[in-house]
């Protein structure tokens, strides 16, 4: 894990310099894509401009819409993680952050069959280590939309009911000294 981990930050750190030199040897450029305007601190997604909204939940379309396959290296990765902690006796808990799943739901733009299938390829290599993970998107657990700034991030608000749920579910386990 050390030894790749050390190659994939060599690779971040140095990834100026590479895309310079590949600017130098092709004489391209990428595309310049404008820049939306930053958003007031702690709006709430429901607060802000209807064309915003709309942009907000475009971009996490297009990057939420995939597969997680058994060969992704990401996966192989976290597995690798897992095996480590599993073999520390490590008592570690995995969570998937909150999604403002109304606001995607309400766009169109959130496959529920798709993310729960994700969410299940992470969950068994997770639990095969004897670790566990919370699915903080599934029905009954999910935030309301107006703790939200966008669609993936809450407001300072939305922060602060996030950490009290995280800790009713975690300080049974905590308290016992016991896996949670």
């Amino acid at each position: 894990i050390d030894r790749t981990l050390d190659r994939h930050w060599l690779l971040f750190r140095e990834h100026d310099e590479l895309f310079d030199r590949w600017q130098k040897l092709t004489g391209s450029g990428p595309k310049a894509l404008p820049l939306a305007p930053a958003l007031p601190k702690n709006t709430r997604f429901d607060q802000l401009d209807p064309a915003r909204q709309t942009e907000i939940v475009e971009r996490y379309a297009d990057f939420a819409n995939f597969h997680i396959r058994r060969n992704d290296s990401e996966l192989r990765m976290l597995d690798l993680l897992c095996a480590q902690l599993e073999s520390r006796h490590a008592h570690a808990v995995f969570f998937m952050s909150p999604l403002n799943i109304g606001a995607l739901e309400s766009f169109g733009a959130f496959d529920r069959r798709l993310y729960s299938a994700n969410v299940a390829v992470l969950r068994r290599v997770v639990e095969r280590h004897g670790l566990t993970l919370i699915d903080w998107n599934r029905p009954g657990k999910v935030l309301p939309s107006a703790l939200f700034a966008d669609a993936t991030h809450t407001t300072d608000q939305g922060s602060a009911v996030f950490a009290r749920r995280l800790y009713r579910q975690l300080a049974p386990s905590i308290a016992a000294g016991a896996r949670p």
